[in-house]
C-alpha cells in the first residue's frame, strides 16, 4: 500500500526521469540533471486533477486509520479482560507456578472460564474478521 501511493505521488507531482549526458568525460555515467518536472505540472487543469486524487486520498487514509483504531480497541479490550479475569485470578498461586497449574486454575473457577469462552467466541472472532479482511484485500 505504501509503495502504491508513493508510485502514486511520484506519477500526480508529475517528475519524471532526465535524459542522462552521454559525454565522453570521466563522469560519463553520473546523470547531468536531477528529475524536472513535466511543464505542465502547476497548469490550473493539472492542479485540479490533484485536488481530485487527493480527495480520494484523503477518504482512502481516513478508512484505513479508523480500521486501526477499531483493531487497537479490540486488543486493548482483550488484553484488559485477560488481565482483570486471568492474572489478576491467579495471584493466589505459586509466583514459581507452571503454566499448566494456572490453566488448571483458570478453568476450574467458573468466572475465569466463561470469560476465557466468550474471549474466544467473541474477541478472537472479531479480531479474525480483520485479519481475514487483510488476507483477502493482501495489505498483510
Amino acid at each position: 500500500m505504501l509503495f502504491a501511493l508513493a508510485f502514486c505521488t511520484c506519477t500526480v507531482f508529475g517528475y519524471a526521469k532526465a535524459p542522462m549526458d552521454v559525454s565522453d568525460g570521466p563522469n560519463s555515467d553520473i546523470p547531468s540533471t536531477p528529475s524536472q518536472p513535466i511543464p505542465y505540472a502547476l497548469s490550473s487543469t493539472y492542479l485540479t486533477f490533484l485536488a481530485h486524487q487527493e480527495q480520494y486520498i484523503y477518504k482512502e487514509t481516513k478508512k484505513y486509520a479508523e480500521q486501526l483504531e477499531e483493531r487497537l480497541r479490540l486488543a486493548k479490550r482483550y488484553l484488559r479482560d485477560y488481565e482483570d479475569s486471568v492474572l489478576k485470578g491467579t495471584d493466589t498461586l505459586p509466583k514459581d507456578a507452571d503454566p499448566w497449574q494456572k490453566a488448571v486454575h483458570t478453568a476450574s473457577h467458573p468466572i475465569m472460564a466463561y470469560r476465557m469462552v466468550r474471549r474466544f467466541a467473541q474477541d478472537f472472532y472479531e479480531l479474525g474478521t480483520h485479519v481475514n479482511m487483510d488476507l483477502e484485500t493482501g495489505t498483510v
